[in-house]
């Protein structure tokens, strides 16, 4: 999980960094559970929503932010969102929703599938 340290670094991001630094790594993570086109999409439009352009980032990471992307990867996809949520929620009721139906088609692929990826 994030530490204080960690989550006032992202408090302190502006959101184009915030999103170039968070949102990849979110999307990697969903990817490695649930491949469908639809858990992307709600993905895409929640940072449409905020105005976020979610790309890979190919900028260099300094020094500094380095051990957040290490801590940032190597959380779950779960927590990732939850991340999302605290730092998309300002956006409104409307991404925290998009959240929601995110994490509710998950658990469907996942029972649809007939055996269990990942444990919510």
């Amino acid at each position: 999980h994030l530490d204080k340290r960690h989550r006032e670094t992202l408090k302190e991001m502006s959101l184009e960094e915030w999103g170039s630094l968070v949102l990849p790594i979110v999307r990697l993570s969903l990817q490695a559970v649930d491949r469908s086109l639809e858990s992307q999409a709600i993905l895409d439009g929640i940072a449409a929503q905020c105005g976020i352009q979610i790309g890979a980032s190919r900028a260099a990471v300094p020094l500094r932010r380095r051990n957040l992307v290490m801590t940032l990867r190597s959380m779950t996809l779960r927590a990732l969102l939850y991340t999302v949520r605290r730092g998309l929620g300002h956006y409104g009721q409307h991404v925290e929703d998009s959240i929601d139906v995110l994490f509710k088609h998950m658990r469907r692929s996942v029972s649809n599938d007939g055996f269990l990826v990942y444990k919510f």
